[in-house]
């Protein structure tokens, strides 16, 4: 086996690694954010969150797209969508039960599911045109307008912020992910498996954030750490995930795997694991508000910004494999997780074992499909 596919192995270790330091902290500063400011946690997973963790999928699709390899801009975004609902969702449901706020069952549940819809009516044609992207854009912009009005609406007195633990610093996890992924990025960036701008800003942007942390343990929390916290974190969050997504790509061409499939799968699941991070930590957190509108708003953002702005850009295929069998999945599983909300007003420890049963099922499709 050439050195080539260890390197790649190595360089998705350490975007991982680094992925879980800067969801960590993305969640952290929004959470306390929310609070100071008053503003509802689930405000800020819907939208801020949200937009930071579907950061990833947007730099794919786009690169995708210029690099003649547009059937893995919408494979991504579709394998997201799937990933998002049945492994994340049903993952953190199996862990611990959701809560589904009034909010989202009104509004962005189906919201999410009619821009599911909307993509495959759009794309009947076999291809998802510059007119099509403007019309996605334009419903994403409707869409933050109309979370901004609500936000505003919901605002209420600010919510005392937790104290910080008297760690004294940055924590030992903090500092072991931090640096084994800053050495793992090194050995991409000498062997050439990735770019310097993303290489050295991944770098950078850890170091920042490791500094950030231990400032805000010693001089306690404020408004300014927390913006930065979220900010360095979704830095952390996209360049993380680039790295581990040419490592996971790398790898997978060697069993030559066609592109369509590739986004489905290892794009989507590399790119959904900053949905994953933030999710889970924010269970951990005693944030369920930001864990379901995380994965709630980040569908959308897949869907209208993400597919929307590169149909601007550039002509989007449609793979005969994603019409065939992936879009009936995305829906599918759209109107599962919208069913389980309104029956339910939670999503139970057992619906998650459900959505993990179905998130199995696909990937057994996808592998007898290779």
């Amino acid at each position: 086996m050439p050195l080539s596919v260890y390197i790649d192995g190595l360089l998705f270790v350490g975007g991982l690694a680094a992925l879980i330091v800067g969801g960590d902290g993305m969640v952290r500063g929004a959470a306390d954010l929310a609070r100071r400011l008053g503003i509802s946690p689930l405000v800020v997973g819907l939208t801020v969150v949200a937009f930071g963790t579907s950061a990833p999928e947007l730099a794919v699709s786009l690169a995708s797209g210029l690099h003649d390899a547009a059937p893995l801009a919408l494979g991504n975004v579709v394998g997201s969508n799937i990933f998002n609902i049945l492994l994340i969702l049903g993952f953190a449901a199996a862990v611990t039960a959701l809560p589904v706020a009034r909010r989202l069952l009104v509004f962005d549940l189906p919201f999410m599911a009619g821009a599911a819809v909307l993509l495959v009516l759009l794309s009947l044609d076999g291809m998802i045109t510059l007119s099509d992207g403007a019309i996605l854009f334009s419903l994403l912009v409707a869409y933050i307008a109309l979370n901004i009005v609500l936000a505003r609406r919901g605002t209420v007195k600010a919510l005392p912020v937790d104290e910080p633990e008297a760690d004294g610093g940055v924590s030992r996890t903090d500092l072991i992910l931090g640096g084994g992924a800053t050495a793992l990025v090194w050995v991409g960036l000498a062997n050439d498996r990735i770019g310097a701008s993303g290489g050295l800003g991944l770098v950078a942007a850890l170091a920042l954030f490791l500094l950030l942390v231990f400032v805000s343990a010693r001089r306690g929390p404020s408004t300014a750490t927390d913006v930065l916290l979220v900010l360095l974190g979704i830095a952390v969050v996209a360049l993380s995930a680039d790295c581990m997504v040419t490592g996971a790509v790398g790898v997978a061409r060697q069993a030559g795997v066609s592109e369509a499939v590739i986004g489905l799968t290892v794009v989507a699941a590399g790119t959904s694991l900053p949905e994953a991070v933030a999710s889970i930590l924010a269970c951990r957190r005693g944030e369920p508000d930001i864990a379901v509108g995380n994965v709630i708003g980040s569908n959308i953002f897949n869907v209208l910004c993400i597919v929307g702005l590169t149909g601007l850009i550039v002509p989007l295929p449609l793979a005969p494999e994603i019409a065939q069998f992936d879009y009936a999945v995305m829906i599918g599983c759209t109107a599962l997780l919208w069913l389980i909300a309104w029956r339910w007003r939670s999503i139970l420890r057992w619906h998650g074992a459900l959505m993990l049963g179905c998130f199995v099922a696909y990937m057994a499709a996808q592998w007898a499909r290779l």
